[in-house]
């Protein structure tokens, strides 16, 4: 009987971390979409709009991965990067499913958020849109978006 206690515990727990990081996903895609539409949609390119003394909101296309590393300026380019991404994201799926806790299963829920959300920029636009730039003492940082912060 302690058993199947047990096993019905486990079950539950497992249920409830991946509706946890489930719900945790939808925030990180969602926030990081919606805010790249309104950057789309009310922006133009490199056109910078001042928000505190240390960020500015700029409209850039990466070809590449992180830093620009990567920088792959083609249609084929964008879609090896996808795949890549994509295999990435099937193996934290496999390490979501065996999360024991709920603290794991939402750190790879936003990492997978945010991975996702990059891969449909680069097969919607051929590239990642990244619009958040900080600065201090005439340092810049490089410019990255949302789901950058979630990854």
């Amino acid at each position: 009987m302690q058993a199947q206690f047990c096993n019905l515990a486990k079950w539950l727990t497992a249920r409830s971390i991946l509706w946890w990081a489930g719900l945790i996903f939808v925030f990180a895609f969602s926030t990081d979409q919606l805010s790249k539409n309104w950057l789309l949609t009310t922006q133009a390119a490199h056109e910078r709009i001042h928000i505190t003394g240390f960020m500015d909101f700029i409209l850039i296309w990466n070809k590449g991965i992180s830093y620009g590393l990567l920088d792959l300026d083609s249609a084929s380019g964008q879609l090896l990067l996808s795949a890549l991404g994509l295999g990435i994201c099937a193996i934290l799926l496999v390490m979501l499913w065996r999360a024991q806790s709920h603290l794991y299963g939402g750190g790879l829920a936003l990492i997978l958020g945010g991975a996702i959300g990059n891969i449909t920029d680069r097969l919607l636009y051929d590239g990642v849109i990244d619009f958040i730039s900080l600065h201090a003492g005439g340092y810049y940082w490089y410019i990255f978006n949302l789901a950058d912060i979630w990854i």
